[in-house]
């Protein structure tokens, strides 16, 4: 059971008039509220938790913040309602995954903060850190004295930014 509701808002700013159509729907596991079934709306599911931002055919497509009931949040890109693209990933365990997803997982270009202080900068397939990559459980000293080069893996923008920040803190 679930009720559909429209609502509209009519607003003049002198000569222009904007038209909003939004609707609210309401079940005993969801709550939406937006342009249905594709624009700007609110998701609420009892299970998977909060999503606001963009949808097309009632699933999450675009920039969206998703915060789980378990404690987990995301934010940035869904395609059909999966992560897809770039975002960050904070975990209720205090990682945080910093890249490319695909189908929901890390694949690709990523940077992993370990809740232990540690982090990764490589390639993640199927949401985990592979051998192509660098583990650090601290800063080498000799990576304090000069930027490291990894030329079998090119560092993304983000990545290559982190690096840039992390090398300037060390030299204070």
């Amino acid at each position: 059971l679930f009720s559909l509701q429209p609502v509209s808002a009519h607003r003049s700013y002198g000569k222009e008039t904007i038209t909003a159509t939004d609707t609210v729907m309401v079940s005993d596991e969801f709550r939406y509220v937006g342009q249905w079934p594709s624009g700007h709306g609110v998701l609420y599911h009892e299970y998977e938790g909060l999503y606001i931002g963009e949808f097309v055919n009632a699933r999450p497509h675009g920039i969206i913040r998703h915060y789980s009931p378990y404690g987990h949040r995301y934010y940035g890109e869904y395609s059909e309602g999966k992560k897809q693209g770039h975002g960050r990933y904070f975990k209720k365990d205090g990682e945080i995954i910093a890249g490319d997803f695909v189908q929901g997982l890390a694949e690709g270009k990523d940077t992993v903060f370990f809740a232990d202080g540690g982090f990764f900068l490589g390639i993640c397939q199927e949401g985990a850190p592979t051998l192509q990559g660098f583990r650090y459980d601290f800063i080498p000293q000799a990576y304090l004295d000069r930027k490291p080069v990894f030329p079998e893996i090119p560092l993304t923008e983000e990545q290559e930014q982190f690096m840039e920040k992390l090398f300037m803190l060390a030299a204070k």
